[in-house]
């Protein structure tokens, strides 16, 4: 809603500083739905990028876990696997 008001004041600001002239009646109701047009579209597309973003992460977080459980998996065969060859050492 922030970023609505700010267009507002923007093109508010371009109107009375002379850069935008109304010429016809219906001329700042193209120019505001022109803008709002646009400003639509740029708010759909940063929520596509956003959940883009988030999905990334998602996958990237889902291969940490499965790195950490493969290391841990390997870890405690590892020490399985060192305490069978100390024992077997020991008898011989």
């Amino acid at each position: 809603m922030a970023d609505r008001r700010e267009l507002v004041a923007t093109v508010s600001g371009l109107i009375g500083s002379g850069s935008i002239q109304s010429t016809r009646p219906g001329y700042m109701r193209l120019v505001k739905d022109c803008i709002l047009h646009v400003w639509e579209q740029r708010r759909v597309e940063a929520n596509e990028r956003t959940t883009e973003q988030e999905r990334r992460v998602k996958a990237i977080q889902q291969k940490l876990d499965r790195l950490g459980e493969a290391f841990l998996y390997s870890e405690s065969i590892d020490l399985t696997a060192t305490a069978g060859n100390a024992t077997t050492c020991a008898r011989n």
